[in-house]
């Protein structure tokens, strides 16, 4: 039997495609609670100026004691000559894009990188304002699912 993509993996749509001038932009939350990890997806159009990337940890999905959450690696892809991936190495849980048009880049988190003592189980990502026209769009993709039957379950609510 074949190893299907959709069963097995839940794409939500973390920031629609827009242009992050003059505000930067904040990905939604997605709950990780039925999930052991999540990739997360930036793709870049046009990009006028480097933007900054973190990501945010929040034990619901409104937000509520949002926090830093560390990562250390994310994957690059500038341009359209290749469509390779290089891994790397994240300084201060943040790291600038280039300004290459038409850039990937690739983030995996796993559910235990989060806080979940203090019951941290939400993730999204943020983009600072890079002061010219950016244009980004971003999906999640969440994987590994913790039960068997999860089809139909919402990750943008509690």
């Amino acid at each position: 039997m074949a190893h299907l993509f959709i069963p097995n993996n839940h794409v939500v749509q973390g920031i629609a495609s827009v242009d992050i001038n003059s505000s930067g932009a904040d990905g939604i939350y997605v709950n990780m609670k039925l999930y052991r990890q999540i990739t997360i997806l930036l793709n870049f159009g046009v990009i006028g100026a480097a933007t900054a990337v973190t990501l945010k940890q929040a034990t619901d999905v409104s937000g509520t004691d949002e926090k830093e959450l560390a990562f250390t690696d994310m994957f690059a892809k500038e341009g359209t000559t290749t469509d390779l991936h290089t891994e790397t190495v994240v300084t201060g849980n943040t790291f600038n894009t280039g300004t290459t048009n038409n850039s990937m880049y690739k983030i995996e988190v796993s559910a235990n990188q989060l806080d979940i003592n203090n019951d941290f189980g939400c993730v999204r990502v943020a983009l600072s304002d890079p002061g010219a026209s950016t244009i980004v769009g971003c999906e999640y993709v969440l994987s590994q699912p913790r039960y068997s039957s999860i089809e139909g379950t919402s990750a943008i609510i509690d």
